[in-house]
């Protein structure tokens, strides 16, 4: 086990406070599509903007998009939903009848979420409460949601990389590394959000924040302990992780990873009964060209920074 803290330079906090993006412009994306309409439950539900356009949302909320092909990654916590989960494909016009954009609006239940923070395998709803994202309504259900998630990543994390001990920023780099574990083709979407965008520090800063808050989770359930309040390198607090008695983990047990999130993606896409649009299909191709670009399957943060 490691005897010094993980830490991780990019993502170590400058202390300032994170300025949170105004979301009116968001929200009018969502309700012309008329979701909202379609779904009266939602209004009373936890919903918020993730992905690649939470990633690069500027403080006054004008939108802008990584590439043509760029869609809206929206979810909804849903408690009194009829499925488990759901995707729910649509489009939307910006600023002129030309200019069309897909809106993907994943929901979920609580009880679906619960069942994967108990899985050893599923991390799929995971790894989107990880992304860069910003709560529209029931900001106290979000953080709830999104710690417990985190928390999972990170342990996922320092049981594929044997870390024990660790800072934030390190327990960061845990967290998203066990997303490239099952999502390599997401190093593109990382090196977006945590290098290119105008927005990379405040995305990196509000990544590490949210570990903290994790890992204090952790720590209340005996998971995790507090050893030290400052660490002499990067001025963060030390923590040590209890993975005593987890397996090691291997080959066989990543591909078993990623086939579980591959078919849990592919069931919620079932059951929604959408068809698969232009711009879908797309991104399918622009998914495949990021695994190539990433040929070893690296699941090593460190490359996104080279």
């Amino acid at each position: 086990m490691s005897k010094e803290a993980l830490s991780f330079a990019p993502f170590v906090s400058n202390g300032k406070p994170i300025e949170q993006p105004k979301l009116d412009r968001v929200r009018s994306i969502i309700e012309a599509t008329g979701f909202l309409d379609e779904n009266p439950d939602v209004n009373d539900c936890c919903l918020g903007l993730r992905g690649s356009m939470a990633s690069l949302l500027p403080p006054d909320g004008e939108l802008i998009f990584r590439s043509p092909y760029s869609d809206f990654d929206f979810f909804a916590i849903r408690p009194e939903m009829s499925i488990p989960a759901r995707y729910d494909l649509m489009q939307v016009n910006i600023n002129n009848p030309k200019s069309r954009r897909d809106v993907n609006i994943l929901s979920f239940t609580p009880e679906r979420m619960e069942r994967e923070l108990r899985s050893n395998l599923r991390i799929f709803l995971s790894t989107k409460l990880l992304q860069v994202g910003f709560a529209l309504q029931g900001t106290e259900v979000y953080g709830y949601w999104k710690d417990r998630a985190i928390a999972r990543m990170i342990q996922k994390g320092a049981e594929i990389a044997t870390v024990d001990r660790v800072t934030p920023s390190g327990a960061a780099r845990l967290a998203l590394q066990s997303e490239l574990y099952v999502e390599p083709w997401r190093r593109v979407s990382f090196q977006t959000a945590f290098v290119q965008s105008g927005y990379a520090q405040r995305n990196r800063f509000l990544v590490s924040k949210n570990c903290e808050r994790a890992l204090d989770l952790l720590a209340s359930s005996d998971k995790a302990s507090r050893v030290s309040n400052n660490e002499a390198k990067t001025g963060e607090p030390i923590y040590e992780l209890d993975i005593n008695g987890i397996p090691q983990r291997n080959q066989t047990h990543r591909v078993r990873s990623v086939l579980g999130f591959v078919l849990d993606q592919g069931i919620i896409i079932y059951f929604s009964r959408n068809p698969f649009s232009i711009s879908e299909i797309k991104g399918l191709i622009l998914k495949l060209r990021a695994v190539i670009l990433n040929p070893t399957l690296s699941y090593d943060l460190l490359t996104i920074f080279e």
